[in-house]
């Protein structure tokens, strides 16, 4: 750093010159008179505030290094360091657990008294290293960007250099060695060792099969007639033996078949053969229930419908399976009843829709409630509030999301989920879920799921500038914040709710962000709670691959990401464990659309994902949980060979037992009517169903 000397100088007198004249004297010469060598001016010690100035120095350089983990939601004072912080001290360790994969630092200063010599403070920090290295200028008394473990690394070295830019510390006199070197020693660098505990983290890459023997069978083969955009496969739920089948695009507008038709060896034929012969209801939708035989084979036991369909309801659209019980949403249903059990047959309230209860008499099912809002009310295109986009049972509770609806104070599409309980009497409404913190087209609602007393919810349009988990001890955060606007500009990053269930009521005791959340990732489009909070982000931009890499990379859009995060119901708090990618991440793949878990096992589609030839058909992958690390297989892709056509394999997923359910509605099926003969040709040859649909099985 410069330091500005100024010596003084003193100059010689010169004596006059005496001239002789040559007429008296010859080779006479003038002599200067005698000079005295002026010694220069030494400055003083400097003291301030009655201290030398060296021990005044070292205070004004660091107060303290602070390391907090937003992946935990640690506190400001954060990670401790290992020895105390002190300003002469150059080395220092911490500790982190398993679960910490980001830390930031934050470099304070406070000025013990004032002076004219100081003009700043630089702080340079250092971390990492490849693709996870950072080197930044930071204002001191803020903290820096994150800094990422990568997959497999136990120990990350942060360096901190600080450095006090001096003003004018000696203006008209020279220092002293010493006196330089105390101006040197005011520029350290620090070296901080975080030791992250590296049990847990081994991870590989499986190979593509699930597990020896594994099967992938098409269980509907010969058990449907469908047709062009039928689009089964929208929707899948499986509970042990019982498998539900969304098929929104179904036609069929013959009366024989509203409500609720067992399907049995001796009408199986004349139903398959008639089910098409109608087709005037198009898009009012269907669901097919399939029993598991003894054989492992699935077989068509019930085809359910709306009892007064219409064209458009979209039956189907979400289905979910919970022991006797079977709900189906029709999302764009009209009718303007409220409640259960109202009347079904008017369309005085276009698009409000609604859900659908069935109930296992023997072996048969039949409709046990019919489900509106608490009330209907004007959306924002007629009645449309999106109620039924989800639907899940859970014993004897249905929780029906309404993504779209628009809240008081809150804005359009805030968003909520109505939860419904049965008991000996039937059916009845029980409460809304809705969070104080979803803001106008936060679309809270959007994915759902329960484990026992808590339920997680998924709200992708959410803008809000945090980057962390908000614990139930750390909710004022958001209070603080959530009505000024300009702290919401990170639009449709994305946020999931968690909420406890204090009877009667439903408590918010989380709200999650992404540590690296950013505009478009719709973090929260996806939930599941399992073994591991997990929610999917199929927006996500980075492009590492598998688990926790660099999760500051932002150059491959929309390649998806889901993130899981371990939880303790004893604190209800919730920290990341993992960042996980798909093991070679595409561009628009949208890994992370869905995700389902049971026990071990959990199932992540990439629905857009590219298989062959740049078709895209849609992958799904198995993540299990084991005790030498989590692994990451990819199970099934694609089904056909046309390469031009979009399959969405993974649109839906479910499993159950080790079972997986995947739904492609885009599936172009060939297989599933009767073959149509070419007149002078020896083969018939199929007919292609473009988005007939298709679900497969992998067991």
């Amino acid at each position: 750093m410069p330091i500005q000397l100024n010596a003084v100088l003193r100059l010689l007198a010169i004596s006059s010159l005496v001239l002789l004249t040559a007429c008296s004297r010859s080779n006479d010469v003038v002599y200067p008179q005698e000079f005295k060598e002026v010694a220069e001016t030494k400055c003083a010690d400097i003291v301030v505030d009655e201290r030398p100035l060296a021990d005044w120095l070292n205070d004004q350089l660091l107060t303290n290094i602070s390391l907090r983990s937003g992946s935990s939601d640690s506190s400001a004072s954060g990670i401790s360091l290992t020895p105390p912080f002190s300003v002469s001290s150059l080395s220092y360790s911490s500790e982190v657990n398993v679960y910490t994969n980001t830390v930031q630092v934050f470099a304070s200063r406070e000025l013990a008294g004032s002076s004219p010599f100081i003009e700043s403070l630089r702080v340079t920090l250092t971390a990492g290293s490849g693709s996870t290295a950072i080197n930044e200028s930071i204002p001191y008394n803020t903290w820096s960007s994150e800094v990422y473990l990568t997959e497999g690394e136990t120990k990350l070295v942060v360096s901190v250099d600080a450095e006090l830019n001096l003003g004018n510390v000696y203006i008209d006199c020279v220092p002293s060695e010493q006196q330089l070197a105390d101006i040197a020693a005011v520029g350290r660098t620090y070296k901080v060792s975080v030791n992250r505990d590296g049990a847990g983290l081994q991870s590989y890459v499986g190979e593509i099969q699930l597990r020896e023997g594994a099967t992938k069978l098409p269980f509907v083969l010969g058990e449907s007639a469908l047709d062009a955009s039928d689009a089964l496969g929208t929707s899948v739920a499986i509970y042990g033996d019982t498998l539900v089948v969304g098929v929104p695009g179904d036609d069929n507008g013959d009366s024989t078949y509203f409500g609720a038709t067992s399907v049995n060896d001796s009408n199986r034929e004349e139903i398959l053969d008639s089910l098409n012969e109608d087709n005037t209801l198009t898009d009012s939708g269907a669901a097919y229930v399939f029993e598991r035989s003894a054989d492992s084979a699935w077989v068509l036991v019930n085809i359910l419908k709306a009892d007064y369909p219409d064209a458009g309801d979209r039956f189907g659209h979400s289905v979910s399976v919970y022991g006797d019980f079977i709900a189906v949403s029709a999302l764009y249903e009209d009718s303007a009843s409220i409640g259960v059990n109202g009347s079904e047959n008017n369309n005085l309230a276009p698009d409000s829709g609604a859900v659908y209860l069935y109930r296992q008499q023997g072996s048969a099912w039949a409709k046990d409630a019919y489900i509106k809002p608490s009330r209907v009310i004007s959306g924002n295109s007629g009645f449309y509030n999106g109620f039924g986009r989800s639907v899940l049972l859970d014993e004897q509770t249905l929780f029906v999301s309404s993504p779209d609806r628009d809240l008081s104070g809150q804005g359009a599409d805030a968003g909520a989920v109505d939860v419904y309980e049965a008991d000996d009497d039937g059916w009845s409404f029980a409460s809304t879920v809705s969070s104080p913190y979803a803001r106008e087209g936060d679309r809270f609602g959007r994915s759902i799921s329960v484990s026992g007393n808590y339920l997680l919810v998924g709200a992708p349009g959410d803008d809000s500038n945090f980057k962390k988990v908000l614990n139930s001890d750390r909710l004022f955060e958001i209070s603080e914040v959530v009505e000024d606007d300009s702290f919401f500009t990170t639009s449709d990053s994305g946020a999931a709710h968690l909420f406890k269930k204090v009877a009667p009521s439903w408590v918010q005791v989380g709200y999650f962000k992404a540590s690296n959340s950013d505009v478009g990732d719709a973090f929260g489009s996806a939930v599941d709670f399992g073994r591991y909070i997990a929610i999917g982000a199929p927006g996500e931009d980075g492009s590492s691959a598998v688990f926790n890499k660099n999760m500051g990379s932002n150059d491959l859009a929309n390649s998806g990401a889901v993130y899981h995060y371990i939880f303790n119901s004893g604190s209800n708090k919730a920290a990341l464990v993992d960042y996980i990618k798909s093991n070679a991440p595409q561009q628009g793949a949208s890994f992370g659309s869905k995700i389902r878990s049971d026990g071990g096992l959990s199932i992540i589609s990439s629905v857009n994902e590219l298989v062959a030839d740049e078709a895209s058909k849609g992958q799904v992958y198995v993540l299990e949980n084991a005790p030498s690390g989590v692994s990451i297989k990819k199970v099934w892709g694609i089904v056909d060979e046309n390469t031009s056509l979009t399959e969405l394999a993974g649109a839906a997923i479910d499993i159950s037992n080790g079972i997986i359910a995947i739904g492609a509605p885009g599936f172009a099926n060939n297989i599933l009517e009767p073959a149509t003969p070419i007149p002078g040709t020896p083969m018939p040859v199929p007919p292609l169903l473009l988005g007939a649909g298709i679900v497969l099985t992998v067991e």
